[in-house]
């Protein structure tokens, strides 16, 4: 193995694993906001408790933007 192609394997892994690490790092962030918003984008194929749950979990997490009664106004639509 000549010098040069040693250098470019070791070079391009580095950067791959790198790539890899954010790149996991961004799904696991966009992961927890589409977990809690999956209200907005899965509505109607959620079942009434799921839409209750989700709609808690947004006040909860919101609490001076969403306020309690839009769980029950969530929930009432379905």
């Amino acid at each position: 193995m000549t010098l040069s192609h040693k250098f470019r394997i070791s070079t391009f892994n580095v950067l791959f694993d790198s790539l890899a690490v954010e790149l996991n790092k961004r799904m696991e962030a966009y992961s927890s906001v589409h977990e809690l918003f999956s209200l907005l984008t899965q509505f109607r194929s959620m079942t009434h408790d799921d839409v209750k749950k989700c709609a808690s979990k947004l006040v909860t997490t919101y609490p001076d933007e969403i306020e309690e009664s839009s769980v029950n106004l969530c929930s009432s639509c379905l």
